[in-house]
């Protein structure tokens, strides 16, 4: 407020002669006072009839500097830095409690009853796979082959954990 206008640059948004912001940017002020006084002085700015003293026309602490977050999506900008829902802290890339992180995405965790309903699917499939085991391998005694049930399931075995190992390798380099 009269004096020379500045280039509103890097994650701004200036729009009322002030800076807020921009969508996916994040800053933190130095102390709540910065805060309050840019707050007291947008309110200034915008006033039908603005106070006119040197405290009230100039902002004279420095604006904080923003930062482009790691994920655009989950930081909402503004003069408060914002974060999107179970998204907090820096950049807003740390997950709220009752969320984890699944490829650089804060997903909520699943209820109680989820995680049972799963477990009781895992469980029928591994009871099924064991009961054919046991059918087959009954089959192949009779016609006289030599490979015991529990060397068939360890086998079985040891490729789904291999599988397993190294899909999840994968997902964690690419994420």
């Amino acid at each position: 407020m009269f004096e020379k206008c500045h280039k509103c640059v890097g994650g701004l948004k200036c729009s009322d002669d002030y800076a807020s912001l921009k969508s996916g940017y994040w800053w933190e002020w130095r102390n709540k006072t910065h805060e309050e006084r840019y707050r007291d002085f947008i309110a200034n700015l915008l006033a039908f009839s603005p106070v006119l003293d040197a405290s009230s026309v100039k902002y004279s602490f420095p604006m904080p500097t923003p930062y482009r977050c790691p994920r655009e999506e989950s930081c909402k900008g503004g003069l408060d830095s914002l974060c999107d829902k179970g998204y907090e802290g820096p950049l807003c890339h740390v997950c709220s409690s009752g969320y984890y992180k699944q490829l650089q995405t804060c997903v909520q965790c699943p209820s109680k009853k989820w995680i049972a309903g799963q477990l009781s699917i895992i469980a029928a499939i591994a009871i099924i796979v064991i009961v054919i085991l046991l059918w087959t391998s009954r089959r192949k005694k009779k016609k006289g082959e030599k490979y015991s049930l529990i060397d068939m399931f360890f086998s079985i075995l040891k490729i789904v954990i291999g599988f397993y190992q190294v899909t999840h390798g994968l997902l964690q380099a690419f994420s």
